[in-house]
């Protein structure tokens, strides 16, 4: 059985989906683990975008609908991981049965050490899909004060259904005055931060590349390999130890 993770966040434009990309390629290029993310955000998508993927003929939805088996909205990125993009069409949304996530995904459970879900923002019908879907969640935010805030809904919506929190990541850190510190957010919320990723502008750049930034020579790599790290028990394979001292360098 795979871990199957929901990349959660109280509000938009804290880099969730840009943690959940990352995760799973380092994943995939540290660990050699089988890796598969879903777009559970169906009605403001974003993945496909990020990836490359906007143009892909099958989505999720036609699976939602019934239309197509779950197996061939499934599409392999050139960075090592599978990916079931959600569509980008509004008209795509009519007659998609979103409360089928978990029945539709469930049979693809033997093909992965890994399954992550990035969810929508917020607490709407898709982030409770998403919930009922994952027995883990990584809680996303950054550490400004309104938007930590709302990771302690998070965790009360994770306690509800039963799902555990593994903890927080820390995104687009920039070490000013006004952010508050990980042992500040950890007495806000009650859960551990995870890694801290710091601002760096290479972010942008890697979406506009469509390929996730420990791709490029980053100083967000050390945070991304602490936090599949964390999720792998440290399982580096062999051979990659060189590699892995270089990415973290940002050589």
């Amino acid at each position: 059985m795979p871990r199957v993770i929901g990349i959660i966040s109280g509000k938009g434009g804290v880099g969730k989906t840009v943690v959940a990309i990352n995760l799973a390629a380092a994943l995939s290029k540290w660990y050699r683990k089988r890796v598969l993310l879903v777009d559970c955000n169906i009605t403001t998508s974003h993945v496909g975008l990020y990836l490359g993927l906007y143009s892909t003929p099958i989505t999720l939805n036609d699976a939602l609908k019934g239309a197509v088996a779950v197996e061939k909205t499934i599409y392999n990125h050139p960075c090592g991981i599978d990916v079931i993009p959600a569509s980008l069409k509004l008209e795509d949304l009519k007659d998609a049965d979103w409360n089928l996530v978990n029945s539709k995904i469930s049979p693809l459970f033997n093909n992965y050490d890994f399954i992550l879900l990035d969810s929508s923002p917020g607490f709407n019908r898709e982030s409770i899909i998403t919930m009922q879907t994952c027995n883990e969640v990584l809680m996303v935010t950054t550490p400004i004060v309104h938007t930590v805030a709302d990771i302690i809904k998070c965790r009360q919506l994770s306690e509800e259904f039963g799902v555990k929190p593994l903890g927080v990541v820390l995104n687009m850190v920039r070490k000013k005055p006004y952010e508050l510190s990980t042992d500040e957010v950890t007495d806000m919320t009650g859960l551990y931060v995870l890694t801290s990723v710091p601002y760096d502008d290479k972010v942008m750049e890697s979406i506009i590349s469509k390929m996730p930034v420990i791709n490029f020579h980053s100083k967000v790599n050390a945070s991304f390999l602490n936090l599949a790290s964390h999720l792998t028990g440290g399982e580096v394979r062999r051979g990659d130890i060189f590699s892995r001292i270089k990415d973290l360098l940002g050589f």
